[in-house]
């Protein structure tokens, strides 16, 4: 383990995740920054490639890799999910709020559920094209250090 690594159950997290894990959701921007951070990103991006297995393996276990799939059409879902977590928002589900619904009463739902699901797909498609998605998210908050706040002043 890295020197000021923050690890929950084993997985190296963020001080915002530290934060809402042990119910400090209340605290301020200010002091979310004075929680310790990794060193660098190896140790939390060698699980990208772990997930990126899991999820290849249970994909492959459930007969999706059977399927011909293109790019479009696995955007597409990606975007899917994230609209059904806009949806769940819409009918006023909270952030961490994760249900089940009787019509299947072992199926989880809600906003995180629907975030997974993202990741899933993300993670999904990044394998099934061979993508280097330890290195991309290196190199990308690496370069997302560099840039001005909010990107130049931009709304959202």
């Amino acid at each position: 383990m890295e020197m000021g690594a923050i690890m929950f159950d084993g997985w190296p997290i963020s001080s915002l995740q530290r934060a809402s894990i042990i119910g400090e959701e209340n605290m301020s921007q200010e002091q979310i920054a004075t929680l310790k951070f990794p060193n660098n990103l190896t140790k939390a991006t060698s699980n990208i490639n772990f997930l990126m297995s899991l999820i290849w393996q249970i994909n492959e276990d459930k007969g999706w890799r059977d399927l011909e799939r293109v790019f479009d059409g696995d955007i597409a879902l990606i975007h899917s999910e994230a609209s059904e977590a806009l949806e769940h928002w819409r009918d006023g589900r909270g952030y961490r709020e994760i249900f089940y619904s009787e019509d299947k009463p072992d199926k989880p739902d809600g906003i995180p559920i629907e975030l997974a699901d993202i990741i899933i797909r993300v993670l999904h498609l990044a394998s099934m094209h061979r993508m280097d998605m330890e290195g991309a998210l290196k190199l990308k908050l690496q370069y997302n250090t560099t840039r001005e706040d909010r990107h130049g002043g931009k709304r959202s």
